[in-house]
């Protein structure tokens, strides 16, 4: 009786962890859904890779941009050592490296990389240092 405790404890917390993983606003982008996700509206997308240290000291910014951001500009990430067609299209030569993409523009964010600096995407890039 009380392995099936711990089992069933086990499978609770796992399936917690699961809902409070995907509590994130940021969205997973593949190659196979980019296009189709990215067609419509304001999109800040984030490659990174999951040994980069910098893209790991940027994780709690991009999830408070996300978060911010909800309902006005779609916050996601992109796996680059996964995702290769992708790193490839945008020619991503290092991590992270932030993109703007909206309609047919697309612009790298080239500023530094914190919450005040990349969230003024919202006010048509205020301040922010794009290259077109």
């Amino acid at each position: 009786m009380t392995s099936i405790f711990r089992t069933l404890r086990s499978a609770f917390v796992i399936s917690l962890l699961g809902v409070v993983a995907n509590a994130s606003n940021v969205r997973v982008l593949h190659d196979a859904d980019f296009d189709h996700a990215t067609s419509e509206g304001s999109w800040l997308i984030e490659f990174y890779a999951p040994w980069c240290s910098h893209c790991r000291d940027l994780e709690s910014t991009w999830d408070a941009l996300a978060d911010e951001l909800r309902g006005k500009v779609h916050v996601a990430k992109v796996d680059g050592t996964t995702e290769r067609v992708l790193l490839g299209r945008f020619h991503v030569e290092g991590f992270p490296t932030i993109f703007h993409i909206q309609g047919a523009e697309t612009r790298q964010f080239a500023g530094h990389r914190t919450l005040q600096k990349v969230s003024c995407v919202r006010s048509m890039w205020c301040t922010l240092n794009v290259e077109p």
